[in-house]
């Protein structure tokens, strides 16, 4: 409800419907986008950190006897009922949509590192596994102060 912007209106004469703090609610009309223009009452503290938590819509209306005008009453309010519970599905579903993004974007990096990390073990399997293809490293065969650095010559018959 902080999001409302108001203008003050009266009450109705004869009527007085009393807020929380035990005052007379004033009459309003709501100046957001998914209320437009709607009346409601609440609390008529003017800071709205002051306000206790009463808040009724205005335009709840009472049977009036009329059947075609009280059918329409209960259809414009049922409209309203189910818009609200639009919004608040579809504030659920934001909620829960940027929850999964975040936990996505986690996964993946998860992801990420692991994938890096599986690379890394393949290449130092690779690294060991051609180690040890090649023959052992021989000191007397790769002497560089050896000045007879003859090859060996082997015959096979």
């Amino acid at each position: 409800m902080s999001s409302l912007e108001v203008s003050d209106l009266k009450c109705s004469k004869g009527f007085e419907l009393k807020c929380k703090c035990g005052l007379t609610a004033e009459r309003r009309v709501s100046r957001t986008r998914a209320n437009l223009f709607r009346l409601f009452y609440n609390c008529p503290k003017s800071d709205f950190a002051d306000q206790c938590e009463f808040f009724e819509w205005a335009d709840d209306l009472s049977p009036t006897g009329d059947k075609h005008l009280d059918e329409i009453n209960e259809i414009s309010s049922e409209c309203r009922r189910l818009q609200e519970r639009i919004d608040l599905i579809r504030e659920e579903h934001d909620t829960e949509r940027a929850a999964w993004i975040r936990e996505r974007e986690q996964l993946m990096s998860q992801l990420l590192s692991v994938k890096m990390e599986l690379d890394q073990m393949k290449t130092r399997i690779k690294i060991v596994h051609e180690s040890d293809l090649m023959p052992p490293y021989d000191e007397k065969l790769s002497n560089p102060k050896d000045e007879e650095d003859d090859p060996v010559v082997i015959q096979t018959v």
